[in-house]
This record gives structure tokens, sequence and C-alpha cells, in this order.
């Protein structure tokens, strides 16, 4: 059982043997969350400000069939750092719903992608210039394309993630 909660640990993004540990303990107490002690213990454990660590306890607390803020899932949908691993978290565990539908779309989810991971880029300098499908001979599906302003240097960027599925609602994870 520890292995399993170790493997599961390193796939929700936990690297260091603290978070391995945190993590197998919440797997361990996440059945008996409605007990008094193991409540308060989660209440405090969602005060964390590691976003990984809040997704990792969402998904825990909706496998046990445990209440979870909505506030909770909503702070981490608006944000593009943590949009995309909320999505796949909830989708691989059939709770796309908790996510409001702004924020589970196609167009939010590429723009998450595409900048989800980058610092040197301020919100308020990205563009959407279009979308378009296009098909190759091997793939086909919308390729989403958007211009960026370096916060240092002020360097303009072309920006753009392919091959999404033709249903807007869909998505693939992988740039």
């Amino acid at each position: 059982a520890a292995y399993a909660a170790q493997m599961q640990a390193q796939m929700d993004g936990y690297s260091s043997p603290l978070n391995t540990l945190l993590s197998d303990y919440c797997n361990l107490l996440g059945p008996f969350n409605s007990e008094p002690p193991v409540k308060s213990f989660f209440d405090k454990a969602f005060n964390t400000k590691d976003p990984n660590f809040k997704i990792a306890l969402i998904r825990l607390m909706l496998i046990n069939k445990q209440a979870v803020a909505d506030s909770t899932i909503d702070n981490l949908a608006k944000d593009v750092k943590t949009r995309v691993a909320l999505y796949t978290t909830l989708k691989s565990i059939n709770k796309l719903e908790r996510i409001k539908p702004e924020y589970r779309n196609q167009s939010s989810l590429v723009k998450a992608l595409i900048f989800g991971g980058r610092d040197d880029i301020s919100s308020d300098s990205i563009q959407f210039i279009s979308s378009r499908y296009i098909e190759s001979k091997t793939q086909k599906g919308y390729v989403y394309f958007y211009k960026s302003t370096n916060k240092v240097g002020g360097e303009v960027n072309l920006n753009f993630v392919a091959f999404q599925p033709k249903d807007s609602i869909s998505f693939i994870a992988q740039p």
C-alpha cells in the first residue's frame, strides 16, 4: 500500500520525501474524514500554499465522497498555473462538472497550457489571435494562436498549441 501511495504521489508531482510522507498520511486518513480530528487535519491541510498538494487533496476527498468547497476548486481553476492540473485530475475521477464551464472549455485550457508555466509574461500582454482547424496526413484538430510580450525586454512571441479535438469541450493536455 505504501508503494502504491508513493507511486501516486510521484504521478501527482510530488518529489520530496516530506510530500510523499504527507501524501501517504492523507491517503490513510481520507476514508475517516467524517471523524472530527481527521476533518480538522484536512481543514488545516487545505491551508497549504502548494497548489499541487491542494489538487491532490481535492482528488482524495472527492474519491472518498467527501465535500470540497466550490471556492477551493474555483480558485485553482481561475489560476492559469493550476487550471490544467486541476482539469486532468478531475477528469481522471470523472468529476469535471466541479469546474465552472468558463474554465473547462478548450480555449481556456489551451491558454493555461501555453502560459501556465511562464512567469516571464504578464497576463495583460496575452492576446488571442485565432484558432484554425487543420488536417495533416497524420493528425487533425484545432490550432490555437496567441501573441504575448515578455516582461523583460518586451520581446513579442507567437505561441500556439496544435491539434485540439474538433469538439470544443474536449481538451488534450499534451502540448
